[in-house]
C-alpha cells in the first residue's frame, strides 16, 4: 500500500512541476520569438561595493522589451 502512495505522490509532484513550468514559459524559444512581452536586461545585478549610510546610491538598469506585446513592470523588489 505504501508503494501506491509513493507513486501517487510522485505523479502529483510531476504534474504540479509540469504545470508550473508551462505557466512560467520554461522551455520556450529565445526571447523575441514568443508571443507577448519579453524583458531583456543588460544586467541583473549591480554591486555598489562598500557603502556609507549617509550617501545616496543610484544605478539604472536598462530593460528592453523584445516581445511582441507591451511590457508592464508592476513590481520591483530591492535585495
Amino acid at each position: 500500500m505504501k508503494t501506491v502512495w509513493k507513486w501517487t505522490l510522485l505523479l502529483f509532484c510531476f504534474l504540479a512541476l509540469s504545470g508550473y513550468c508551462f505557466a512560467a514559459g520554461v522551455g520556450q524559444g529565445a526571447a523575441g520569438s514568443q508571443a507577448g512581452p519579453a524583458a531583456q536586461l543588460s544586467e541583473t545585478s549591480y554591486d555598489f561595493g562598500e557603502m556609507v549610510e549617509s550617501k545616496e546610491y543610484v544605478h539604472d538598469f536598462k530593460i528592453k522589451n523584445v516581445g511582441t506585446a507591451p511590457l508592464e513592470i508592476k513590481k520591483v523588489l530591492p535585495s
